[in-house]
C-alpha cells in the first residue's frame, strides 16, 4: 500500500496514476479529450457520411498479468512508452492517439480511411508491436470499431465507444446522473402508488372485453442500443399483423407519410388513427396515455427514465438515418419527454428527433421536473394522442 494525500491507495492505483501523469502531456491526449474527439468525429460523420475507425489497445493483461517481467513503476512506464512510440511510428500524424481508459487502454482515431484499409492498419500495428515485444505482443488485446455501426451491433455494448458518457468524467455530470436516477426511483414508486386503482380497473376492463393477457410486452431499443422488454396495458387484439404498422413507420421515418385530419379536433396528425387492431378499451387507454402506466416498472428496473425520448421498436431503428440514432443511443428512453408534451403526433419524425436531441443537449434536473409537471396537462388535453 502507498500513501498519497493522506489516503492509502493500492499499488496498482499508484502505478496507474504515476504512469498516466508521466505520459499525460507527452504523447497521448487525455481520456476526456480523446473521447470528446470521438464524439466530434461521429457528429462529423453523421453529416458527411464518411466513415472512421477507432482502434483500442487494451494493455491490462500485460501490466496486471502474473507471467510478465514488469515490476514496479519504472518498468511499467517503459512498457507504456514503448507502446506509444510504436503506434506513433506505425500511424500517420493526423491519426489521433490518446488514453481511452487512463493507464489501462490506448485509443487511436483513424479518419479518412476506407473499409478495405481497416485490415491493413490492423496488420501494420500488429507487425510493429511484434517487432518490439515479440511473444508479449499477443497479450496486447486490440479491437477495431468501425463507424457507422451496423444495425446488428446495436445492443452489444460496442456502440457506446462512439457515444461516450460524459458523466464518467465530470463530477457535475455524475451528480446530475445520480440525481436523475434518484428522481426516477422515487417518482416511479409514487406513480405506481397513485395509479394503483388504474391497474385494478384497467386489468378488469381489458380481461372482460377481449381475450388475452392484461399486459403487453414488447422489445424496444434503449440507451446504447440495448434491447429491453417494455410493459404496457394491452390495447390490441392478440396475434395481430404488425406489417401495416411497420410499413407506416417506414414511411413516417423517411418523411413519406401524409398527415391525416383528426375527426374530433380537425388537427393534422402523423398517426394510424383507424388501426383495426385496437380494442374499444384500448382506444380509451391510448387516448389518455394510461396504457403506459406499467412503464413505471421499466423505470424501476433501470431500462427507462421518467423523462426521455420515446423508446422505438427495433424495426423502426433499422430505418433510421445516422443522425436519428442519437435519440436512442445517448439517453435512456422515457415515459414522458419534451416531444410528448410539446409535439406528440402532430410533429413529423425529423421534428421529433430534433426535439429529442435538444433535450439530450440541454437536459438537467430542473428541466426534467418541468417536463414531469407539464405532463398531466398534456394527458388531460389528449392533444395529439392516439
Amino acid at each position: 500500500m502507498f500513501k498519497m494525500d493522506d489516503n492509502f491507495i493500492s499499488e496498482e492505483t499508484y502505478l496507474t496514476r504515476s504512469v498516466s501523469l508521466k505520459l499525460h502531456n507527452k504523447s497521448l491526449i487525455s481520456e476526456e479529450s480523446f473521447k470528446t474527439m470521438i464524439a466530434v468525429e461521429r457528429k462529423r460523420s453523421d453529416r458527411s457520411g464518411k466513415p472512421f475507425l477507432v482502434m483500442l489497445l487494451d494493455l491490462t493483461s500485460v501490466v496486471n498479468g502474473k507471467n510478465h517481467s514488469l515490476n514496479g513503476r519504472n518498468s511499467i512506464l517503459q512498457f507504456f512508452n514503448k507502446v506509444v512510440k510504436t503506434i506513433t511510428v506505425e500511424t500517420r500524424d493526423i491519426d489521433i492517439k490518446g488514453w481511452y481508459e487512463t493507464g489501462k487502454s490506448v485509443g487511436i482515431l483513424f479518419t479518412e480511411i476506407t473499409p478495405e484499409g481497416k485490415d491493413k492498419i490492423l496488420e501494420k500495428i500488429n507487425r510493429g508491436l511484434y517487432k518490439v515485444f515479440h511473444e508479449d505482443a499477443s497479450r496486447i488485446n486490440i479491437s477495431c470499431h468501425w463507424y457507422p455501426i451496423d444495425h446488428s451491433e446495436l445492443g452489444n455494448g460496442k456502440v457506446q465507444i462512439f457515444y461516450p458518457d460524459p458523466s464518467q468524467l465530470s463530477l457535475r455530470k455524475k451528480i446530475s446522473r445520480i440525481s436523475k436516477r434518484t428522481i426516477d426511483i422515487l417518482g416511479s414508486l409514487l406513480g405506481l402508488l397513485i395509479f394503483s386503482p388504474v391497474f385494478l380497473i384497467a386489468s378488469i376492463a381489458i380481461k372482460i372485453t377481449s381475450a388475452g393477457p392484461v399486459f403487453f410486452r414488447q422489445e424496444r431499443v434503449g440507451k446504447g442500443g440495448k434491447i429491453f422488454r417494455i410493459y404496457k396495458f394491452r390495447t390490441m387484439t392478440v396475434k395481430n399483423d404488425e406489417s401495416e404498422h411497420r410499413e407506416y413507420m417506414k414511411q413516417f421515418i423517411h418523411g413519406q407519410a401524409q398527415a391525416v385530419e383528426d375527426e374530433t379536433t380537425g388537427m393534422k396528425v402523423f398517426k394510424m388513427t383507424n388501426d383495426s387492431r385496437v380494442t374499444p378499451i384500448g382506444r380509451i387507454l391510448r387516448k389518455t396515455s394510461l396504457d403506459e402506466v406499467p412503464q413505471f416498472i421499466n423505470v424501476l428496473l433501470g431500462d427507462m427514465s421518467l423523462v426521455g425520448p420515446r423508446p422505438p421498436i427495433p424495426y423502426e431503428v433499422k430505418e433510421y438515418n445516422l443522425w436519428h440514432r442519437r435519440r436512442v443511443l445517448e439517453s435512456k428512453p422515457g415515459i414522458t419527454g419534451y416531444w410528448q408534451i410539446e409535439g406528440r403526433s402532430m410533429t413529423s419524425f425529423d421534428g421529433m428527433v430534433r426535439m429529442d436531441i435538444r433535450y439530450i443537449n440541454t437536459r438537467s434536473t430542473l428541466f426534467d421536473l418541468k417536463v414531469i409537471l407539464k405532463t398531466p396537462l398534456a394527458l388531460f388535453t389528449t392533444k395529439g394522442a392516439y
